[in-house]
């Protein structure tokens, strides 16, 4: 007599998908141009030290939707960034985060520093762990988005990422060719026919 399979739960179904989003997002973990090695788990264990609210969003998304790609850097949609800048700067020089486009230190990250970058609430930095992009992108989108994503156990830390349909409609307004790269695998993803 054939021996039965024990029929899987939700915990399992759960565990097995949490692991191979573990699996996915260590995958991303090598870099190849110069640069910091990128470690996404780091630097949501920093970032979590925060308090900040924030959905993964960008490459690292991707990933756990499916993209094979790398990513080097971890974007993210903060949510009330002004209210959070304190804790932010102090995570910054922990992770000697240096602005894009300077030879700085980071001796000079502060709340007012942050609040006062010409780009600001667009804040992107290469740091020790890898590439750091944070952007506030109101209320209004962030609770939409909150809404749908992804909340992802990876190990001690837990993170929310773009759900499918969102991180869609983000890559499709930035335009740029990684994410039209991206979103060919992404709509795939989501059962949309292809040409």
């Amino acid at each position: 007599m054939p021996k039965r399979r024990a029929r899987w739960t939700s915990d399992d179904y759960r565990a097995a998908t949490a692991r191979s989003i573990a699996d996915r997002i260590a995958h991303t973990t090598q870099t190849t141009g110069p640069g910091p090695h990128f470690d996404p788990l780091a630097l949501i264990t920093a970032l979590n030290s925060t308090g900040l609210p924030y959905i993964v969003i960008g490459g690292l998304a991707a990933v756990v939707h499916g993209s094979p790609r790398r990513t080097a850097d971890l974007d993210l949609m903060a949510f009330d960034l002004r209210s959070r800048l304190e804790p932010i700067a102090q995570m910054l020089r922990d992770v000697q985060a240096i602005p894009y486009g300077s030879n700085g230190t980071t001796d000079g990250i502060s709340a007012a520093w942050l609040r006062h970058r010409p780009s600001f609430p667009l804040l992107e930095f290469h740091t020790a762990l890898g590439g750091l992009d944070l952007d506030d992108y109101g209320d209004s989108t962030y609770r939409r988005v909150e809404k749908r994503s992804i909340r992802v156990q990876l190990g001690e830390q837990v993170a929310l990422f773009a759900g499918l349909d969102d991180l869609i409609g983000l890559k499709q307004r930035a335009g740029r060719p990684q994410d039209l790269d991206d979103l060919a695998i992404l709509e795939r993803a989501r059962g949309d026919p292809t040409d």
